[in-house]
């Protein structure tokens, strides 16, 4: 079990269980005996009426005035009895009926437990007396089965009082739990932010103690390679800036009539055509890892739409039929002009190299936003689609350009975990792209 809040529950439920548990033993317990108790008094006074109405007879045996007795004595097996003994004579209430009561030979003081008539269990009260000269034995008996399941029923209605008590508590203790927890939940919300790019680190001033030092070193993290990135981010920019001159004069040097058209100038100017090429790519990559603030949600129709008639009038393809089936609902989870550049390089693609159709849709699957652009060129090779993507490779190396949009699309797409696939277009016959990125 990994999960604080499973471990937390688990542990208090067992806690409540063992104590619930112990309370209703012992509130069974207790109210058992309160209830003997309360029995016992109640035999107590019984037997003072039955000495009251035991008197002397003519021939020196005791003899009982039942009209002084309660009339439960007189109702058979009616669970209240009583039993005389003295002067070689035994009296019993009529409520025994023929039933005869097990006394031990010596009567003990105090309470004892009996067996009764019909099976039931009886307290019995008694000891041994003296009144008018005569040595008496006295007993008086109740049934506690009635009582036993008055209190069996008042267990069973706490035992029931007790689980939702406990479930109650349980609730309530879970709530308390997860609002202890909030914390870490929102740390663990704003780290996820923070991957995305976005600012949010919980104020470790208003966080519990016991997560303040988690948060504070999450902060100073965060603070410390955003740092950094910034740096690199600068480096990067100030070394592109700084070759820029020296090939700016190379390629002035190139030009000199003396140097034209010579096979050396022609490798020369490839070359600086290929670092010109990397300084680009370095500099686009460098703005996509290191783009501080990414947008929440940037919704794709709009930007297809102002898109692909911006590079259909840039191509002069008025001829062009562009189809669009987007979601008015679909939106990108990232930075706009990421979105932007994706999208741009793709459409570039399709609108160069198609011949009467292009067709751009897009859906929504979970959390991932599925663009789909395909077109009806000439299309690739299958085996070609890998090649594509790698660093400055063009379908046409003859064609103008430097070949970096699908590779820049691949750095994009990889920098927001997505997928590419590019694959021959069974429905228009040219080249299908498509990419998965995540959905707001």
């Amino acid at each position: 079990m990994t999960s604080l809040r499973a471990r937390l529950l688990a542990s208090l439920s067992l806690a409540l269980v063992l104590a619930f548990a112990a309370l209703a033993w012992l509130g069974g317990r207790g109210l058992g005996a309160l209830l003997e108790d309360y029995v016992a008094a109640r035999l107590e006074h019984d037997l003072e009426g039955v000495l009251a109405a035991v008197a002397r007879g003519a021939d020196g045996a005791p003899v009982l005035d039942e009209r002084r007795l309660d009339p439960v004595f007189h109702r058979p097996l009616s669970g209240h009895y009583y039993v005389v003994q003295g002067g070689g004579r035994t009296l019993r209430s009529r409520s025994l009926w023929d039933a005869e009561l097990a006394l031990p030979d010596a009567l003990p003081t105090g309470r004892l437990h009996l067996p009764g008539p019909a099976g039931q269990r009886l307290l019995a009260v008694g000891g041994d007396y003296r009144k008018q000269g005569m040595t008496l034995t006295v007993l008086v008996a109740e049934d506690l089965m009635p009582v036993e399941a008055a209190l069996a029923g008042l267990t069973r209605r706490l035992a029931l009082a007790a689980a939702a008590a406990a479930a109650l508590v349980l609730a309530l203790q879970g709530w308390i739990v997860g609002r202890a927890l909030a914390p870490l939940r929102a740390a663990a919300e704003a780290v996820r932010r923070l991957r995305d790019g976005a600012d949010g680190v919980p104020d470790p001033a208003r966080a519990p103690a016991e997560i303040r030092p988690l948060l504070a070193e999450i902060g100073r993290l965060v603070a410390l390679l955003r740092e950094r990135l910034a740096r690199s981010r600068s480096a990067i920019g100030d070394l592109a800036h700084a070759l820029k001159t020296p090939l700016a004069v190379a390629r002035r040097a190139l030009a000199d009539p003396e140097l034209a058209g010579s096979a050396a100038a022609r490798e020369l100017a490839a070359q600086l055509d290929a670092i010109e090429t990397r300084i680009t790519r370095e500099l686009r990559r460098a703005r996509i890892a290191g783009h501080p603030e990414p947008g929440r949600r940037v919704l794709l129709a709009p930007e297809v739409h102002e898109l692909a008639a911006l590079v259909q009038r840039m191509h002069g393809r008025d001829d062009l039929a562009v189809e669009l089936a987007l979601p008015p609902r679909c939106a990108f989870a990232g930075d706009r002009d990421d979105l932007v550049e994706l999208l741009g390089n793709l459409l570039d693609n399709a609108v160069r190299w198609a011949r009467r159709r292009v067709r751009v849709e897009a859906r929504q699957e979970a959390a991932r936003l599925v663009l789909r652009i395909e077109d009806d060129g000439p299309g690739i090779e299958p085996q070609a689609t890998q090649a594509l993507a790698r660093r400055g490779r063009r379908a046409d190396e003859a064609a103008p350009g430097h070949g970096l949009g699908l590779a820049i699309v691949a750095d994009i797409v990889g920098h927001y975990g997505g997928r590419l696939r590019l694959a021959p277009s069974a429905a228009l016959g040219g080249l299908a792209v498509e990419v998965e990125l995540p959905a707001a």
